[in-house]
């Protein structure tokens, strides 16, 4: 079968900067690179077979699914996964895509546990994410999880970075009651990613208690917002029930509420 004629021959051949380009005898185009174009012997006036013309056809439409391949690892560091569901996407088989995926690789342009490495160290450093929220984005991008559990999270650096965003936190919650202040930013270190061990030691080693005077201000000033906001609805007893209830919610402490109601005439 392979030796069937197609009726096809390769009209002309021309070098151009980018790679090879083949004008077959009906007009129809093919593109290769200079390793493609070197498979098989191919000159002008060869009648093609089948076989041949099948190859050819698929040497082309693979260089241009490398060259879009390539142009995505120099553009931006991938993970084999992103590149491959990018490939397939744009219409590669899964054949081809596995045979582009193994030449960027050889040619050291997809490295996963190198890219594993360097977002667990320099990324995860600079985003200030612990090992868990690590893990978690690694995985996202199709790590494997032969490659993650050889990484490693060393105890002073997830402190150092939980250290870092607790200083952030510490800094977002400068309004928020300091009965609330300290469980709030231990759930946003974990949210980060870190454990609750280190997310609580490095909360008692940054955080710091919010001016009493400001948080009775501030405090003062829920009240009353709230109390203008509710009034249009409730009264009486329901009107405290309800400000009462906002303002727990938000972190004030119960006594602190009830001593704000006497000093205003609104208590029982």
């Amino acid at each position: 079968m392979s030796a069937v004629k197609t009726g096809k021959s390769i009209e002309s051949i021309a070098y151009k900067k980018a790679g090879v380009l083949l004008v077959l005898s009906d007009g129809e185009k093919l593109n290769l690179t200079p390793d493609s174009f070197t498979e098989m012997p191919l000159y002008e006036g060869k009648s093609l077979s089948e076989k041949e013309y099948a190859k050819l056809v698929s040497l082309s439409q693979s260089d241009v699914y490398y060259a879009y391949a390539l142009k995505l690892c120099l553009s931006d560091t991938k993970t084999v996964a992103e590149v491959r569901k990018k490939l397939e996407a744009k219409g590669a088989s899964k054949e081809v895509a596995r045979s582009i995926l193994s030449r960027l690789k050889e040619a050291g342009f997809l490295n996963d546990a190198l890219y594993a490495k360097v977002y667990a160290s320099d990324i995860a450093s600079l985003r200030c994410y612990g090992k868990k929220r690590v893990l978690y984005e690694l995985r996202k991008r199709g790590i494997s999880d032969t490659i993650l559990s050889k990484l490693s999270f060393p105890s002073e650096e997830e402190k150092d970075k939980a250290d870092r965003y607790a200083a952030i936190l510490n800094k977002k919650a400068s309004k928020v009651p300091n009965s609330k202040k300290r469980m709030k930013m231990i759930e946003g270190l974990m949210e980060r990613g870190f454990d609750e061990d280190i997310a609580r030691e490095a909360v008692n080693d940054v955080a710091t208690t919010n001016d009493p005077e400001e948080e009775r201000n501030a405090l003062t000033r829920d009240y009353f917002a709230l109390k203008i906001r509710y009034e249009r609805k409730y009264d009486g007893y329901e009107l405290r029930e309800r400000i009462l209830s906002a303002l727990i919610r938000k972190g004030y402490r119960y006594d602190d509420i009830k001593e704000l109601e006497e000093d205003n005439g609104n208590d029982d």
